[in-house]
């Protein structure tokens, strides 16, 4: 597999399709919870851009913004999403009341205890960003410390249109694509992935709406609802380079 840049319409889709089948066939059916995600706690925005930026001259129908939910339904989620069932519960009282975890997301546990600590502060500023990741200049810089996947996937939660998460697997492959290794530069490592998408979309002239219609889990179950808005772009960028292990 060459950048993302560099794949054909045809492979990027087929990538992209084969990571939302094994992860409904994976335990943790990460693409169930994705599409309860999307329709409980994002809101899809106008587009805000003025005409000269990127996203406005490809037809961009609108940007993913979380809606101003608890951090408990946002614990919630984050331990569906990424979290195998046994180690839900267990993650979420780790978090709340620092019951004993020692599961393999323990190191979910200090970030998470940060951001509800932080909450109303956090969710304020992650809502005045209004641009999506192929905006110019449209990926949020995280100040905070990225410093292991649970992070990361902390942050693209929040950020559900400008932020990409990774595993173990797809940092494997992002490094030997030549790609910033998101432990060293978090920021730098998304705007890069970005950038990509958008030479991909301009070599095969797709409008935004096409781009994240590359994405379509929902023709797989009926257990999974078409968005209005089309799938969110760090989801697209992100099963591009990672497949969850079937059961």
């Amino acid at each position: 597999m060459g950048h993302i840049a560099e794949l054909t319409l045809s492979t990027l889709g087929e990538r992209v399709a084969a990571s939302n089948r094994d992860s409904l066939d994976g335990s943790q059916q990460y693409v169930i919870w994705e599409s309860r995600a999307i329709q409980n706690d994002y809101e899809v925005i106008p587009c805000p851009c003025a005409l000269t930026c990127w996203c406005a001259r490809h037809g961009c129908q609108g940007h993913y913004r979380i809606k101003p939910i608890t951090f408990e339904q946002f614990l919630g989620r984050y331990v569906q999403l990424w979290a195998p069932p046994n180690a839900r519960q267990i993650l979420k009282r780790a978090v709340l009341d620092n019951a004993k975890f020692e599961g393999r997301q323990r190191r979910a546990v200090q970030p998470l205890q940060w951001l509800g600590e932080h909450w109303d502060m956090v969710v304020a500023q992650i809502r005045s960003h209004t641009r999506s990741g192929l905006c110019d200049e449209g990926v949020p810089v995280i100040t905070e410390s990225v410093t292991h996947l649970y992070d990361a996937k902390m942050w693209s939660q929040l950020y559900y249109d400008g932020i990409v998460p990774f595993d173990t697997g797809s940092r494997a492959l992002i490094k030997r694509l030549g790609y910033v290794d998101p432990l060293n530069d978090f920021t730098a490592f998304n705007r890069q992935l970005f950038a990509d998408l958008r030479i991909f979309a301009e070599r095969h002239g797709l409008s935004l709406t096409e781009l994240r219609r590359l994405d379509l889990p929902w023709t797989l179950t009926a257990d999974i609802a078409e968005p209005a808005g089309g799938q969110p772009l760090s989801r697209l960028l992100d099963k591009i380079l990672y497949s969850p292990a079937k059961k």
